[in-house]
């Protein structure tokens, strides 16, 4: 039989069920440390937005980025189970994966359909095109 004593409760009964909820997503956290390929710089912006805005924890991610020196240190910190996500240059990836055949580390994603680099000048030069 349901008293007012019984129905005075049920709000804190709620109240600690959502909390009991909310401790233990949050203890679920699925740790991802993800090395960068270079510096904290604008093409990782998109990142440290879902990092701020709160999308990784979301979607059950407690995310750590770290910079790096260089596509050819992101793909070993991978490789070797440090790190479970980086941004690297696919050549780069190549590369290792051809010294290390026995590595199970592979490409998921190109960001560039092509490289983002430029031969740059001064006007004083005169090279135009």
């Amino acid at each position: 039989m349901i008293t007012s004593i019984h129905m005075r409760c049920l709000p804190c009964l709620a109240v600690v069920v959502i909390l009991f909820a909310v401790v233990t997503a949050s203890a679920e956290q699925l740790a991802i440390k993800f090395s960068l390929d270079w510096k904290f710089e604008g093409p990782s912006a998109a990142y440290f937005v879902a990092l701020d805005k709160g999308y990784y924890k979301a979607e059950g991610l407690d995310v750590i980025i770290d910079t790096g020196k260089g596509s050819l240190e992101a793909i070993p910190r991978v490789a070797s189970g440090v790190y479970q996500i980086g941004f690297a240059d696919i050549n780069s990836l190549i590369k290792f994966r051809d010294k290390n055949p026995d590595v199970g580390i592979k490409g998921v994603l190109m960001v560039y359909d092509a490289p983002p680099f430029a031969i740059v000048t001064l006007d004083k030069t005169g090279i135009k095109t």
